[in-house]
């Protein structure tokens, strides 16, 4: 199972932490933790390798390196958006801090998504919540229940789907809102 911890601050990092090392001692399932720092900054690059020492930056996998027990840091900046293509979950970062992130990015992708309580500066965060596609947590301990939850391929399907299905009951808003803006013009 592929987790993508997309836009990370510290505080995600402490909450992510906290809760893979409980899962990993409740669940035989491995996550394959990606961890994509907000500012891949040298000093958030190495906060997150301090917390997780099987750790190997992107820029440094090759052929001949595995990575299958590593986690993996992203230390540039243009891959989020590719990265959850291949993502069986997404913790969206930001929402123990300032705000979270772009939700929508990820639920086009029905992949069940996860981020903390701040999350509400995203205009789609309630219908995303109310559709059961975005989960939000508290803390570690949430975190890792959620987790627990999402080990159950049903819960993945369920929870994804309801995601995609909300971006395609919205899209052409940009035409919807050329029209609001014409119309007001005139």
């Amino acid at each position: 199972m592929i987790l993508v911890c997309g836009s990370v601050w510290n505080a995600d990092v402490d909450v992510i932490f906290d809760a893979i090392s409980e899962y990993d001692k409740l669940n035989e399932r491995k996550i394959q933790l990606i961890l994509v720092p907000h500012e891949p900054t040298k000093s958030h690059i190495s906060y997150i390798q301090n917390k997780f020492f099987n750790n190997i930056l992107l820029s440094q996998i090759s052929e001949e390196k595995k990575i299958s027990n590593n986690i993996i840091i992203v230390d540039s900046i243009g891959k989020l958006l590719k990265l959850y293509a291949i993502a069986d979950l997404v913790y969206i970062g930001g929402a123990f801090g300032i705000g979270v992130h772009s939700i929508t990015e990820p639920a086009g992708y029905a992949i069940p998504l996860v981020t903390g309580t701040n999350c509400y500066n995203s205009p789609d965060a309630e219908s995303l919540i109310n559709c059961g596609a975005l989960s939000r947590i508290k803390n570690a301990v949430e975190l890792k229940n959620w987790l627990l939850k999402m080990t159950n391929d049903n819960n993945i399907i369920i929870c994804g789907t309801a995601g995609s299905q909300y971006i395609q009951s919205n899209t052409g808003s940009t035409k919807i809102i050329y029209d609001k803006i014409i119309y007001e013009i005139n």
